[in-house]
């Protein structure tokens, strides 16, 4: 069986996450240039300038680490793939395991505590920013809710997959199936 990509979508962290992440670091950035720029000192002693110096370093990194988070799911010939970067490896659902398929409209904040990754005993989460998802129910009851900018493209693909999963000709899957990527930065 060929592993051909047919749908994917990437989400990273919302813009206004990114403006609230930055604005400390501006200020930081700000109070550094005054004390070692313009000689402006923060009070008499170095050990507050020192002690900027390395919070605004661990900041820095903290927000690389931000950056790197990302939300990937892909649809291939043998099932959905999701990677959650950095909290959770790559996970595989095959199409023989999938039962059910809908689109959710949720409320991230009081349905599931916010956005991320969550797993409970019956239900695994991957959401990183909109109130929309797919919803799958596989064979063993289990639920796998995955966030999606696009959830009616993600679930109409889902569907036809799991309606013709003896489907393998590379020509038609790709016109059937086109690759799609939700990118919002």
């Amino acid at each position: 069986m060929n592993n051909n990509i047919l749908y994917e979508e990437k989400q990273k962290l919302s813009t206004w996450c990114y403006v609230l992440l930055w604005s400390p670091l501006t200020l930081m950035l700000y109070t550094l240039y005054q004390y070692f720029i313009l000689d402006k000192s923060l009070d008499n002693t170095p050990t507050a300038s020192i002690a900027l110096s390395v919070v605004t370093v661990f900041y820095i990194c903290f927000l690389y680490f931000c950056h790197q988070i990302t939300l990937r799911a892909l649809i291939k010939e043998d099932g959905l793939h999701i990677r959650y970067f950095p909290f959770c490896s790559h996970r595989s659902y095959p199409w023989i395991d999938m039962e059910e398929i809908s689109v959710k409209q949720y409320s991230p904040l009081t349905d599931y505590w916010g956005w991320g990754y969550r797993e409970a005993e019956d239900e695994v989460v991957y959401t990183m920013k909109g109130s929309q998802a797919i919803k799958i129910t596989l064979m063993n009851g289990k639920k796998i809710l995955i966030g999606s900018q696009l959830p009616e493209d993600m679930s109409s693909i889902i569907k036809k997959r799991l309606l013709n999963p003896d489907k393998e000709t590379e020509n038609a899957s790709s016109k059937v199936f086109p690759k799609t990527t939700a990118l919002q930065l």
